[in-house]
């Protein structure tokens, strides 16, 4: 049996950046009722499991190049397949969106723990990285998502960054709204007062 030829090889649409949706079209043939399966790849290699017409760009394909084969089928002819051209090289996709953002809990006072929520965002599979401020000044050191709240806070506000990564898009940021002033710890509880001295007189 005799393959079917392709007249107009299949072309990929869609926008080479992380987290677009890629369509590729069957192309032109020489026979009709044909059927048509896919294999996308990642600068030649074949990628597991991307065997539909359409293709999502995950973080893995940043800085590759896509391409497509259509293989055409029927129980008249023989198999037949054709390769798309290769994409521009896929760039970075858009950072996340803040759409609530973190906040802080716990006391500003002296010897007590703050913590800091990472917020809600437009988009799922995120991790996340903490800055503290003092003022706006950044803390050295205070990276995770609670602050012992020391003696150099007292008297100064404190606010929290976060940062939102995921592989193959840009990172985003969200700041809290500053706390109140820090105050001092409050008096240990039991603490006796100091009594005055006794003395005694020598006659």
């Amino acid at each position: 049996m005799a393959a079917p030829v392709n007249t107009v090889r299949p072309a990929i649409t869609g926008t080479t950046q992380v987290g677009s949706t890629l369509t590729v079209s069957s192309g032109t043939w020489s026979q009709p009722g044909l059927s048509y399966t896919y294999q996308w790849y990642l600068n030649g290699a074949s990628i597991a499991g991307a065997t539909k017409s359409t293709y999502t760009i995950d973080g893995s394909a940043l800085g590759q190049k896509i391409s497509a084969r259509v293989n055409a089928t029927s129980a008249s002819y023989a198999d037949a397949s054709a390769t798309t051209l290769a994409t521009a090289v896929v760039s970075v996709g858009p950072r996340a969106l803040s759409t609530a953002p973190p906040a802080l809990s716990g006391a500003a006072q002296v010897g007590q723990v703050m913590k800091v929520t990472t917020g809600t965002w437009n988009t799922t599979g995120l991790t996340f990285a903490y800055a503290w401020y003092r003022d706006g000044v950044v803390i050295s050191g205070a990276t995770g998502s609670t602050h012992s709240v020391v003696a150099a806070d007292r008297g100064h506000r404190i606010t929290a960054q976060v940062t939102a990564s995921r592989l193959g898009y840009n990172t985003a940021t969200a700041k809290t709204a500053a706390s109140a002033t820090v105050l001092d710890a409050p008096p240990a509880k039991g603490t006796a007062k100091a009594s005055p001295t006794a003395t005694s007189t020598v006659q």
